[in-house]
């Protein structure tokens, strides 16, 4: 119904007949209509786009369907409007009507062959490999798919509860945001180069893999793919810890060959990639947090600057004598500031606009 209301609009548009909204409408379909291509990313001639500010510091393309919702919506509503004023009241009740029935129709079946109800106490309630696990731990893992893909019929998730919450145990990524277990793995549409490196050799059954899982502290791996089996790490390393070995590397690149090497020490080597050296008198503090944009780093409450370590960790120098203890870190991304302040103009922007089309 939207489409075929949005459709209406532009047939009248380009008639000319959508009376004192026309410029309205059009500055809502160039919206549209480059918010869709803006969202294919690559796939389109505005390619060229995203490697130019402000596009170049846009990391997941299709959040600009967003745009393209809300120009749809609002370009939809005002056609029905439209139709309403010139076909009168008596079709303005049967289209409301027709509305109403499709989309009711339309969730109802979308409910029954898709979604199904939990219990949120059963779904909030830490699952029960929780209880065999330390309690300070940090785990990745394996096979996660397999659980999940158990409660998938082909008629969706319905009147499979059971499976959906067994599927918890395997404490796959993001869920330790519901129940604060430590995961090294993410879910996202596009990785920081980093944390992507990280996660695409983690799993491997090789030096590499197991010098990544003890360098990022992984205690546990957790199998899902016949059962849920957890496997102990017993050389992970703690999450604070001094370097020994300094070693000088270019690059995150050569860093991911260092660690694939035989000789490669988790316990005391440290992949410095900055051209800054600690001096004899000074040691080297690594913390296990992603060296991203945002972190500032603290001593006796004067900042330090952080240094990029083993691929994607941070790292400080302090003088030898300094205590741990004096350390800090703080996450305060200017980032964050700059985006608050673009959303609060951007939305004072909109209501300024859209009050063009309060109804009189």
């Amino acid at each position: 119904m939207p489409l075929a209301a949005f459709g209406f609009l532009v047939y009248l548009t380009f008639r000319r007949k959508v009376g004192k909204y026309h410029r309205e409408i059009i500055a809502f379909l160039v919206i549209f209509l480059l918010s869709v291509l803006l969202s294919l990313g690559s796939y389109t001639p505005l390619k060229v786009l995203f490697k130019f500010p402000p596009f170049s510091f846009t990391r997941v393309e299709s959040r600009f369907l967003a745009f393209s919702s809300v120009s749809f919506g609002l370009l939809s509503g005002l056609g029905i409007d439209i139709l309403i004023k010139h076909r009168g009241r008596r079709i303005a009740l049967m289209i409301s009507l027709m509305i109403l029935v499709f989309h009711a129709l339309q969730l109802a079946w979308t409910f029954k062959s898709y979604h199904v109800f939990v219990d949120s106490n059963e779904w909030l309630t830490k699952p029960r490999i929780t209880k065999l696990l330390p309690d300070e731990v940090r785990v990745i893992s394996f096979n996660q798919e397999v659980r999940w893909n158990d409660a998938l019929p082909k008629n969706g998730w319905f009147g499979k509860e059971p499976l959906l919450l067994n599927g918890l145990n395997s404490m796959g990524p993001n869920l330790n945001l519901v129940f604060g277990i430590k995961q090294l793995g993410v879910y996202a549409q596009q990785l920081p180069k980093r944390q992507e490196m990280i996660q695409r050799n983690m799993y491997r059954d090789d030096i590499l893999g197991r010098n990544i899982r003890d360098v990022f502290g992984v205690s546990d791996m957790i199998d899902a793919k016949n059962d849920f089996e957890i496997i102990e790490n017993k050389t992970a390393l703690a999450d604070i810890r001094i370097g020994q070995n300094i070693i000088k590397v270019r690059d995150i690149g050569e860093s991911l060959g260092r660690m694939n090497q035989e000789s490669f020490s988790p316990t005391s080597d440290v992949l410095w990639e900055s051209e800054t050296m600690p001096r004899e008198d000074e040691k080297v503090v690594v913390a296990n947090r992603s060296y991203y944009p945002g972190w500032k780093a603290f001593l006796s409450g004067k900042e330090i600057l952080i240094y990029p370590v083993n691929i994607n960790q941070q790292a400080v120098i302090v003088p030898k004598e300094t205590e741990i203890s004096k350390l800090a870190f703080k996450y305060d991304p200017w980032s964050y500031k700059i985006g608050g302040a673009i959303s609060g103009v951007s939305l004072i922007s909109w209501l300024m606009f859209l009050r063009r089309f309060s109804v009189q």
